[in-house]
């Protein structure tokens, strides 16, 4: 997994920061999305000829933006092998 080397109290200050200000009814309707399996819509990167892996992207909403998360995944056995947070 790549991801920014933050400390707990960081990750935490980012976080919340995103949410500063936005209201209780979008709030929930995040909230809601991020627990929902599939609540994203996902983008295929996967080089077409490539049989084994792919490469997929989806982008976290938040209220003022998105958190972009690329992944890649045995094409195979479906097996997850890895992860990137904020390009």
């Amino acid at each position: 997994m790549r991801a920014p080397e933050w400390d707990i109290q960081t990750w935490t200050d980012h976080l919340q920061n995103r949410y500063q200000g936005v209201s209780l009814e979008k709030f929930l309707e995040l909230l809601t999305k991020a627990g929902i399996q599939g609540g994203y819509e996902m983008t295929d990167l996967s080089d077409k000829n490539e049989e084994k892996i792919g490469v997929y992207r989806l982008d976290v909403p938040f209220p003022v933006d998105a958190i972009p998360i690329t992944y890649t995944e045995s094409k195979v056995d479906g097996k997850l092998l890895s992860i990137h947070l904020i390009d």
